[in-house]
This record gives structure tokens, C-alpha cells and sequence, in this order.
């Protein structure tokens, strides 16, 4: 069996440490560590009371991977216009999915109530002016497709009328 040294209580143990060694720190009655202030070459860069460090929020490593994504993504989308072709349907199921992604033609989440409040926050004067405008444009769109029609069909007629000359050997 493995003896144990024994845990004596230590009076030294439960007292504070001695600030004379080694700690910078002093320590307050509040429970709080004191930090030293900055020095005076650096207090015109020091950040105010609600001054955020930094304000866009990216670092500038964040901006160098995005300029180089940028310069590569004409090469990465002919690589996935390529692998379209392959012979895995996979590949070829993700690459074309990743192109429409990316062109814009991604499905959107409808929502039918958006149209709604949007047509409700225009005045009704505003909106019934604009149904004024859509009325006579239609208008006019069917009278030029009725003069069109006419037109058509008279050209039909006259081409029937018209005598065929036959011209033998």
C-alpha cells in the first residue's frame, strides 16, 4: 500500500500573497486587480468610454481573402462550368447547383402578405392614377394588336386574290 503525506493545515497557506514578490498587480479590497494607466505617448490612441476598437467589424486579413476570392472566382466558375459535363451525376448535380446559386436565379421564399402591406403603404390617389396609366396603356396595346390582326388579314386576302402566273418551258 502507497502511503500519503498527510494534508497539514498551513497557517501560511491562508494568508495573502506578499506583493513584494514578483506581482505587479496590487491588490484592492474591492476584489478587482489595478491596472496600471497607459503611458503618455499613448493616451491620444487610447479608445473613449463607448469607442468601439474596430468599427468595421473586419480585420484586414478578412479584406485580403476577399480580394483574392474575387481575382479567382472567374477560374473557380469555369472549373464549375466544366464539372457540369462530368461523367458522376453528383458532381455534375452539384457544380450546376452552385452555378445557379451564384447567378441569381436561387429560389426566394415568398410571401404573398409582402406584396400586401407594400401596395397599402401607397396612397390611394397614387395608386389610382397609376391604374388610370395601365388602363389607357392597355388600351392602346389592344387597339395596336386589333390594327395588327386587321393588317395580317387583309395581307392573307390580297395574297389570295392576287393572279399566279405559270410559266411553262
Amino acid at each position: 500500500m502507497v502511503s500519503r503525506p498527510s494534508m497539514v493545515h498551513n497557517e501560511k497557506m491562508s494568508e495573502p500573497p506578499d506583493p513584494s514578490v514578483g506581482s505587479r498587480a496590487v491588490h484592492v479590497h474591492s476584489g478587482r486587480v489595478q491596472v496600471p494607466d497607459v503611458p503618455e505617448s499613448a493616451r491620444p490612441f487610447k479608445w473613449k468610454p463607448g469607442q468601439s476598437g474596430n468599427p468595421s467589424g473586419r480585420g484586414g486579413l478578412y479584406h485580403e481573402c476577399r480580394k483574392l476570392a474575387a481575382e479567382a472566382s472567374p477560374t473557380a466558375m469555369r472549373r464549375l462550368i466544366e464539372l457540369m459535363d462530368a461523367v458522376d451525376e453528383r458532381v455534375a448535380y452539384m457544380a450546376a447547383t452552385a452555378i445557379l446559386d451564384r447567378s441569381g436565379v436561387k429560389p426566394m421564399v415568398h410571401d404573398p402578405r409582402e406584396e400586401e402591406r407594400a401596395l397599402s403603404a401607397i396612397p390611394l390617389k397614387v395608386r389610382k392614377a397609376r391604374l388610370a396609366e395601365l388602363v389607357v396603356r392597355a388600351q392602346s396595346l389592344l387597339a395596336g394588336s386589333a390594327t395588327s390582326q386587321r393588317t395580317a388579314d387583309a395581307a392573307k386576302i390580297l395574297s389570295k386574290n392576287q393572279p399566279t402566273t405559270d410559266q411553262g418551258p
